[in-house]
């Protein structure tokens, strides 16, 4: 009887921990996607650059 306890003690506990590494991988998968889809893939529009003597690109004064 008492073989018989252990194990489902121990068949409940390997589930709880099953189920847990599950909820944590889910919630990882969540966190990616959440912060995939706030990345921009493009460079946000910084309007005309010029050139200066230099060789630099900067942002015009006027838009």
């Amino acid at each position: 009887m008492t073989k018989l306890v252990f194990t489902a003690i121990f068949l409940a506990a390997c589930y709880s921990a099953y189920r847990a590494v599950v909820k944590a991988a889910e919630r990882q998968r969540m966190a990616m996607a959440e912060a995939r889809s706030r990345s921009r893939m493009e460079p946000r529009d910084m309007g005309r650059l010029r050139r200066t003597r230099d060789g630099y690109y900067v942002p015009e004064d006027h838009r």
